[in-house]
């Protein structure tokens, strides 16, 4: 592959009539990646789908675990893929692509923001801003106490919003959400 010479202090430049040919074949190589991308995912897919009908029922997330650095809910997606696409008769370009044309979450909010928004705004009207102003006249017992209420409303939320992430039934693990729930008790422990 030719290359641009970029070391020296005058670069000599290629003509366009020599680029246009360069990127033409890094463009194919692209497609040809992106196409193979595309058919392992297939392959992924119907091998998981292959393989869970000959486990038992209940042991398939268990044999996931064990076997692969993936979780259940990426080996579901992978299958879940592969049968919309031999329902629809389409390809999809991503797994990124996937979920935005088939879960309800993106048809319902294009944004990609989840329903958690509602619960966290509620608990923010509940919020008094004077609840956690300190006069000058008040000691530092109080000015204590109103910022480890604030800094448990803080873990609070935080943890609401990491949960719809992290949460099995929301494409994450049972591991990630027992690192999330120990991470939250472990910090309301600090402001206790």
């Amino acid at each position: 592959m030719e290359t641009l010479d970029t070391k020296s202090e005058h670069p000599i430049a290629r003509p366009l009539s020599k680029l246009v040919p360069l990127i033409k074949a890094d463009l194919d190589k692209l497609n040809i990646e992106i196409t193979r991308t595309q058919e392992l995912r297939t392959a992924i897919g119907e091998k998981l789908i292959e393989a869970k009908t000959r486990l038992d029922y209940g042991h398939f997330g268990d044999w996931i675990s064990r076997n692969f650095k993936m979780s259940r809910a990426s080996a579901t997606e992978y299958m879940r893929m592969v049968k919309a696409e031999r329902a629809g008769n389409t390809k999809f370009a991503s797994v990124q692509d996937f979920r935005r044309r088939t879960h309800k979450a993106y048809h319902h909010n294009p944004t990609g923001t989840s329903r958690w928004r509602n619960d966290v705004q509620a608990h923010l009207n509940n919020v008094k801003p004077s609840e956690f102003e300190v006069k000058a006249e008040r000691d530092r017992e109080v000015h204590a106490k109103n910022v480890n209420k604030l800094a448990v409303e803080i873990i609070s939320i935080g943890y609401k919003v990491l949960a719809t992430k992290l949460h099995p039934d929301k494409g994450g693990s049972v591991e990630a959400m027992q690192h999330l729930n120990e991470a939250r008790d472990q910090l309301r422990r600090c402001v206790e």
